[in-house]
């Protein structure tokens, strides 16, 4: 079994579980938990398809999480684990990279928010995050999305997706077209902020706008 042989490099265990995670929309993820020292991990095949270079996804990580241990972060923070070998992205027979974390005990994920409270508490966790790292030097991190967060360019292939999508295709979705164009002012207005407060830190920045994308990602289908 192909997973078999990618947890005997991450763990020296035989007495072991793995659950399948299914509510992830880009990556295969896994929970595994280490029966022998009671131990839960997140194992994950990152999808190189869309992130062609994992070890950047990797090394971001690093960087983000040296900042959260120096101003002594209050919240627990999510360590890549080095594998046996010594590395912490594995390469299987197909090539496909693999990754392992450590678990989040009592975690939730929300596919879609169920109440303002819950919006408030994110929001609030969140801030809390760029406000810690933004407390020293930035790290310069690698891109491994190019255009992930480019607004412009997203609008334009939305509309350009408009121009040419066939009658029937733009019936079909009329509703999501009509409710996707209502919202089209949140992009242009973040595009015309972005480029009146220049002098914002560059992380910070990017970690904005990655919090107003992800809002209307699924609103948008630009991708």
């Amino acid at each position: 079994m192909e997973l078999d042989k990618i947890i005997q490099q991450f763990i020296n265990a035989k007495n072991y579980e793995v659950i399948s995670i299914t509510n992830g929309l880009i990556n295969s993820t896994y929970l595994l938990e280490n029966k022998d020292e009671n131990q839960k991990y997140i194992l994950q095949k990152i999808n190189t398809q869309v992130f062609k270079n994992p070890e950047a996804i990797v090394n971001n990580h690093l960087k983000i999480n040296s900042l959260l241990h120096y101003c002594d972060y209050q919240l627990q923070i999510v360590e890549p684990i080095l594998s046996l070998s010594n590395h912490f992205i594995i390469r299987d027979e197909n090539n496909d990279a693999w990754r392992m974390l450590n678990f989040v005990e009592n975690s939730i994920t929300f596919l879609k928010v169920p109440n303002s409270e819950t919006a408030f508490k994110a929001a609030k966790t969140f801030s809390y995050f760029l406000s810690a790292i933004n407390s020293g030097t930035l790290p310069d991190l690698e891109i491994t999305l190019p255009d992930f967060l480019h607004f412009e360019k997203r609008i334009s292939n939305y509309t350009n997706s408009l121009k040419n999508a066939t009658p029937y295709l733009l019936e079909n979705a009329k509703e999501e077209i009509h409710y996707a164009n209502q919202l089209l002012n949140l992009p242009e207005k973040w595009i015309s902020m972005v480029k009146m407060v220049f002098f914002l830190p560059g992380l910070f920045m990017r970690m904005l706008k990655s919090a107003i994308f992800f809002s209307i990602k699924s609103i948008i289908p630009l991708l």
